[in-house]
C-alpha cells in the first residue's frame, strides 16, 4: 500500500511539473498595464510608438502589417484592488503603470526589479530620485520606479498629457525583466532640455 501511494505521489508531482512547463509562454512579450483611463486610440498610438522605437530581440509574432508584436499594451480604469490582485497573484504583467499616489505605496512594499540600468552615471536624474529605495535583501539603494509625465519623450512626441502624475515599475515576477527595462527606458526617457 505504501508503495502504491508513493508511486501515485510521484506521478502527481511529475504531472504537476509537466503541466507547469507546458503552460509557459513560448512566445514571450512584454505586457504593459496602464491602470488609468486611456482611450483605445491612445493605447494604439503608445503601442505603435514603442514597437517602432525599441527592438527587444525576442521571438515575436508578426502582425498582419508585417510588424513584430513584442509588446502588449493594456489599459484598465484605475481600481486599486485590481492592481493588488495583479501583484498578489503574480500575474504575467511586466510593467505596471498607475497614478503616482497609489504606486508609491507599492514602491515601499518591495518585490520590484531595480531600474538602475535606465540611467547613465552614478546618480539617477533629479526627477527620479524620489523613487530610490533601499533593497531589503541587499541593503543597497536602487531606483525601483520612474515617473511618466508630459516631460517624457514618448508623451511629448505623442502630445499626450496625463491628467495626473503616473509612475511605472516592474514587479519581481516579470517573465522578461530585461526586455521590460528596455521598454520602460523608451517610455520614461526625459525630453532633453534645450
Amino acid at each position: 500500500m505504501k508503495q502504491i501511494s508513493w508511486r501515485l505521489g510521484a506521478l502527481f508531482t511529475i504531472l504537476a511539473v509537466l503541466s507547469g512547463c507546458a503552460s509557459e509562454d513560448t512566445n514571450p512579450k512584454v505586457e504593459v498595464q496602464f491602470h488609468e483611463m486611456i482611450p483605445d486610440e491612445t493605447v494604439v498610438r503608445i503601442d505603435d510608438y514603442i514597437e517602432n522605437t525599441v527592438s527587444l530581440g525576442i521571438e515575436a509574432n508578426e502582425t498582419e502589417e508585417g510588424k513584430k508584436d513584442e509588446v502588449d499594451i493594456l489599459a484598465f480604469p484605475f481600481i486599486a484592488q485590481k492592481i493588488t490582485v495583479e501583484i498578489g497573484a503574480a500575474r504575467t504583467v511586466d510593467i505596471l503603470i498607475a497614478n503616482e499616489d497609489y504606486m508609491v505605496n507599492i514602491l515601499n512594499q518591495g518585490g520590484l526589479v531595480s531600474l538602475d540600468d535606465l540611467y547613465e552615471g552614478e546618480e539617477p536624474p533629479e526627477e527620479w530620485k524620489p523613487y530610490v529605495r533601499e533593497d531589503p535583501e541587499s541593503g543597497e539603494s536602487h531606483l525601483f520606479a520612474v515617473p511618466l509625465t508630459e516631460d517624457t519623450r514618448m508623451f511629448n512626441e505623442l502630445e499626450l498629457r496625463p491628467t495626473r502624475p503616473l509612475l511605472a515599475l516592474i514587479p519581481i515576477f516579470s517573465n522578461v525583466p530585461e526586455e521590460a527595462k528596455e521598454v520602460l527606458k523608451v517610455m520614461a526617457e526625459p525630453v532633453e532640455s534645450e
